[in-house]
């Protein structure tokens, strides 16, 4: 885990990025890239577990490999992407928020800082 993070989740969840403008399907597109997961397997793995986070944990307990060592995640720089994210507008956006979120996975180091990633991204979500 982050160390430190989860202290400044409520932090998190109490600053102006209430909203960030990031559908679900985003969380969903960055497991299958950075885990190597089909959309079945993803599927089944949401249908046992039933949460977003423990589906991450998992997926990531079943990576294999990575082409690159992570960068350690920080807490300023998950705060700098989570309002990155919220302030990505126009064209082109979309994709922008899906680098980022496929990059702050990528970085997660083990399934528990997965994890806490996507139940972090989980609570901005439009609609949620």
């Amino acid at each position: 885990m982050v160390p430190g993070l989860a202290r400044y989740q409520l932090h998190f969840t109490t600053i102006h990025i209430s909203r960030i403008g990031l559908g679900g399907s985003a969380i969903s597109k960055a497991l299958k890239t950075i885990c190597g997961l089909d959309s079945r397997t993803l599927k089944t793995l949401y249908d046992k577990v039933g949460d977003a986070g423990d589906v991450a944990f998992e997926a990531k307990k079943r990576q294999s490999f990575t082409l690159r060592k992570p960068k350690p995640l920080t807490i300023k720089g998950v705060y700098q992407s989570l309002v990155k994210i919220a302030n990505t507008q126009g064209t082109g956006s979309g994709e922008i928020k899906q680098s980022i979120v496929n990059k702050l996975l990528q970085d997660a180091r083990g399934p528990e800082e997965s994890r806490y990633i996507v139940r972090t991204l989980c609570q901005h979500v439009s609609g949620a």
